[in-house]
């Protein structure tokens, strides 16, 4: 998939035969119901997502890279999506870098920066990290 995405000017993504508007990194299935008063999509037995969206019940999630914030730490912010986990994979193109970060044994979200934020931060594998997001910046189809 990054590869199509390389050298192409444009990908189309299919989930279940339907074109999505969106890219297939952080795409997992998921259960959307209510937690509290707010939504919610369950996507393994610890981790819930913060959702916005009229589904109900079976859903797929998809979280866009660059809608990712890093952190080393929570931040005080909007963004109801915090999640602490650990970078295993780093990957360098010219003026991006993906970050592939493990946050419950197996449930990997992949965040894109840029390159000069990733000199800053200057992080490695095996890195602690924060990947945050708010929830309108998650798509549920």
């Amino acid at each position: 998939i990054s590869q199509a995405y390389r050298l192409s000017d444009h990908v189309i993504s299919l989930v279940d035969g339907k074109i999505i508007d969106s890219s297939l990194e952080n795409l997992f299935d998921g259960m959307i119901g209510d937690d509290n008063g707010s939504q919610t999509a369950k996507i393994s037995d610890r981790i819930s997502i913060a959702v916005v969206s009229d589904i109900r019940g079976p859903a797929h999630v998809c979280i866009p890279p660059e809608d990712i914030l890093l952190s080393f730490g929570p931040i005080d912010s909007s963004a109801r999506n915090s999640f602490k986990g650990i970078v295993k994979k780093i990957r360098i193109d010219r003026q991006t870098v993906k970050i592939y970060t493990d946050i419950d044994h197996g449930i990997a979200l992949i965040s894109l920066i840029t390159r000069k934020s990733f000199d800053s931060m200057k992080l490695s594998v095996g890195s602690d990290i924060y990947v945050i997001f708010k929830t309108t910046s998650v798509n549920v189809f």
